[in-house]
């Protein structure tokens, strides 16, 4: 069993290649797929197996390289001069022919184009990448199967495709305590259906057999923000104007009247609440909470979702926010607060640590605890400690460096060679990678 986070990588390299595929797969996350903030798709849906969104099958499935199209040879601009330039990922430019066709060196390599059109369209299966932007014959699954057709899928492809698991969504491989949750399946009926897992619970060997292989491995170590720290320190970007900042969510849905339900229990909300009583009253810090004004059009309009009396006015709540905005928040923040526990791989830790934010974190958190040391921030338990933990979070102000560690521990160069060298070592009889794959990276959902 593979028990080590990514370590440092011994060079870096491939730098342009890694430019592709980040890019590629930033069109699959907001093009092809779904939103990255993760939205739940079963929120407030009884359990089914019809997809809340258009069948992704009318999207494109071909990777170019550094965009998608639904065939080779739509790859190309019709630009004698950019027409090469725009054939890469799984085409090849055919110069006697002078167009872009499939990379027959490859393509039997790859997952299959019905493969993606039956699979891509549903929920719990996210497809992964080389560094060169191709679709591997690799295929995640993040959550529970909503219904039978999920599971017809799956069982139509579990020869000729290899399936992970991978901790994504809720405490999945493990059943949800939210009782807003719609899946509910046995304990362990995904711990033994696939081969390997990249998994984020401190002791896999109490939940996984012995033949299935894991790695401390999660979404969150990939897709981290790529900025130029310096030059947005220069510009003044990280002057800070919050003590700390918390992310709440709807988990995609609007928060009620009451901010209860899917989102707020993932993000712990009840306890929140209880804790910022201590920090604005007793430690008198000010701080944003995003994603916390409710209704159905969330805006700043709307309204708020209930705060202690003692923050208010020192508490800036906001609508839900896309990426950039939010990124900006974090930014001008001293420190992250995480009080969550049911929350698999928060990605919003491993994005303040690459804006160089510290963090305090709830100890209990199922994913996301590998990310807290003496370079990154603090744990607390309870309340009965969060004071204590932010004193010394507070005296280490400064001398963090959550920058540094992040990104020469984790992030798609590193830990896409991690990935790819557990594929190898643990399945090279399931999935045989193109020979020049040097990377395996799981596309931001």
């Amino acid at each position: 069993m593979i028990g080590k986070a990514c370590q440092r990588a011994e060079s870096v390299c491939h730098r342009a290649q890694l430019s592709v595929v980040i890019l590629v797969t930033f069109l699959v996350q907001f093009v092809l797929l779904r939103p990255c903030s993760g939205p739940n798709p079963f929120v407030g849906r009884k359990q089914t197996s019809e997809r809340p969104e258009r069948g992704l099958y009318e999207r494109p499935l071909v990777s170019c390289g550094e965009h998608m199209a639904d065939a080779c040879s739509e790859c190309a601009s019709h630009n004698a001069n950019d027409d090469r330039h725009m054939c890469m990922g799984e085409c090849s430019w055919d110069a006697q022919a002078s167009e872009c066709t499939e990379d027959s060196s490859v393509s039997h390599l790859l997952l299959s184009r019905q493969a993606r059109k039956d699979l891509l369209q549903r929920y719990p299966f996210q497809p992964v990448l080389d560094q060169k932007g191709r679709f591997v014959n690799i295929v995640l699954v993040k959550s529970a199967f909503v219904g039978d057709e999920d599971k017809a899928a799956f069982q139509r492809y579990r020869n000729e495709t290899l399936f992970l698991g991978i901790m994504s969504y809720e405490t999945f491989p493990l059943p949800s305590s939210n009782e807003d949750s719609v899946l509910h399946y046995p304990p362990d009926e995904y711990t033994e259906l696939f081969p390997g897992w990249l998994n984020m619970y401190r002791s896999p060997a109490s939940i996984f057999p012995s033949r299935v292989k894991t790695i401390l491995m999660s979404q969150s170590d990939f897709g981290l923000p790529t900025i130029d720290y310096q030059r947005e320190v220069d510009e003044a970007r990280h002057r800070k104007r919050f003590d700390f900042v918390y992310v709440m969510s709807g988990g995609g849905s609007a928060l009620n009247e009451n901010c209860t339900g899917w989102g707020p229990y993932t993000k712990n909300w009840t306890f929140a609440q209880q804790a910022l009583e201590v920090m604005c009253g007793e430690l008198n810090l000010n701080g944003a909470i995003l994603a916390s004004r409710r209704g159905d059009t969330s805006t700043w309009d709307s309204p708020p979702c209930d705060i202690p009396a003692s923050c208010r006015g020192k508490v800036l709540q906001t609508p839900f926010l896309w990426h950039g905005d939010a990124f900006d928040y974090i930014r001008q923040s001293k420190f992250l607060f995480v009080p969550q526990v049911y929350d698999a791989s928060p990605r919003v830790i491993a994005q303040a640590l690459t804006f160089n934010v510290p963090i305090l974190v709830n100890a209990h958190i199922i994913g996301g605890w590998k990310y807290v040391n003496n370079m990154t921030g603090e744990f607390f338990h309870d309340l009965s400690d969060l004071r204590t933990s932010y004193g010394r979070l507070k005296k280490r102000l400064g001398m963090y460096q959550p920058r540094q560690y992040v990104t020469s521990t984790y992030g798609d160069n590193i830990c896409g060679r991690q990935f790819k060298s557990f594929v190898e070592e643990n399945f090279s009889d399931y999935a045989a990678l193109p020979e020049d794959t040097t990377h395996l990276i799981p596309t931001m959902m």
